[in-house]
C-alpha cells in the first residue's frame, strides 16, 4: 500500500512539472522571447545564407511558418532528412539564382566595352562600313593633276594606293576649290547609334612634297551621314601638317555623334609653289584614315 502511494505521489509530481514547463514555453513564445533550436530575427535560418533571410513577424517567426517544436529549423537540428533536403534545395536556387544574376552583370560588362574599328581610303577594303571617294574632284593632269602614290598604309585590307591631291593656290581652311576634295564616310550603326569617336589620318612616309606637302592639310568632319553639294554646317575640323609628320599615324581629339554615320572630308586649300615662285606642284596627300568608336 506504501509502494502504490509513493508511485503515485511521484506521478503528480511529473505531470505538475510537464506542466508547468509546457506552460513556461507557451509563455515564453507568446511574450515572442526566443526558444531553443529556433532563429531570431537578426540571425540567417538554418541552411540559409545571411543575404537570404526571411523577416521576421513580431514574434520571432518567419511569415507562415509555424512557431513551434516541429519548425524546419528543429526538424533540421534534429537530423530530419526530409527538412534537411528541402533547405538544401532552397540554398541551391539562391545560388543558382545569383549565379545567373553575376553572368548576366558579365555579359553587360562585354555589351559596354565594344567598340568600333574601321580603315577608310583609296587602297581600302577591308570594311564595307568605311568608303572613300574622290568622284568629285579627280582628274589627271601630269604633274599637275591627280596623282596615284603607291606608298601609303598597307595593311587591314588596304593595299597602300592613295590619292595626292592638288591644291587650291591659296592657303588658309576655306580657301579651296569647290571640287577639290576627297570623302571618307563611316556607318557604325551595326555597332553604336550614339559614340564618342576619334580619326587618326595615317601621313605616308613619302619625302616628295608632290605626294605628301601639306603644310597642313585641312578637314572638315560631320558626326552624321554627309554628301556633296548639301547644305549641312560641319560639326568641326582639324589640321594635320604632313611634312612634319611623314610616316606616322596622327590622332586627332575625340568627338560624339548621335546619328551613328561620320564623314570627313578633306579639302585642296594650300600653295603649291614656294616662296621663290618656283612651281613644285605640291600635293596633298589623301591616305588612309582610321576611325575608332566606343
Amino acid at each position: 500500500g506504501v509502494a502504490v502511494l509513493v508511485v503515485a505521489a511521484v506521478g503528480l509530481v511529473d505531470g505538475a512539472a510537464a506542466s508547468a514547463a509546457s506552460t513556461t514555453v507557451a509563455g515564453k513564445a507568446a511574450a515572442g522571447v526566443t526558444l531553443p533550436g529556433e532563429h531570431s530575427g537578426a540571425a540567417a535560418s538554418p541552411g540559409r545564407g545571411a543575404g537570404n533571410q526571411t523577416s521576421s513577424s513580431a514574434t520571432g517567426s518567419a511569415p507562415g511558418v509555424q512557431n513551434s517544436a516541429n519548425s524546419s529549423s528543429n526538424q533540421i537540428a534534429q537530423g530530419n532528412p526530409v527538412a534537411a533536403a528541402s533547405s538544401a534545395a532552397a540554398a541551391s536556387t539562391a545560388g543558382a539564382t545569383a549565379a545567373a544574376g553575376a553572368h548576366a552583370a558579365g555579359s553587360g560588362a562585354t555589351a559596354a566595352g565594344r567598340t568600333y574599328d574601321a580603315v577608310a581610303g583609296l587602297g581600302c577594303s577591308g570594311s564595307s562600313t568605311a568608303t572613300y571617294s574622290d568622284s568629285e574632284g579627280y582628274y589627271t593632269n601630269g604633274n599637275a593633276g591627280w596623282l596615284r602614290p603607291s606608298d601609303g598604309f598597307a595593311g587591314e585590307g588596304c593595299t597602300g594606293v592613295y590619292d595626292a591631291v592638288p591644291m587650291s593656290g591659296t592657303a588658309g581652311l576655306a580657301n579651296y576649290d569647290k571640287t577639290g576634295f576627297a570623302l571618307y564616310k563611316w556607318n557604325i550603326t551595326g555597332t553604336f547609334t550614339t559614340a564618342t569617336c576619334a580619326f587618326s589620318v595615317y601621313v605616308p612616309n613619302d619625302s616628295s612634297i608632290m605626294h605628301v606637302g601639306g603644310n597642313p592639310t585641312y578637314y572638315y568632319f560631320w558626326n552624321q551621314d554627309y554628301s556633296f553639294g548639301e547644305n549641312m554646317t560641319p560639326s568641326g575640323d582639324f589640321s594635320v601638317p604632313e611634312i612634319s609628320d611623314r610616316g606616322k599615324w596622327v590622332t586627332e581629339s575625340s568627338f560624339t555623334t548621335t546619328t551613328g554615320y561620320v564623314t570627313l572630308k578633306l579639302v585642296n586649300s594650300g600653295v603649291d609653289y614656294t616662296s621663290s615662285g618656283a612651281a613644285d606642284y605640291a600635293h596633298h596627300a589623301a591616305s588612309a584614315v582610321r576611325l575608332t568608336c566606343s
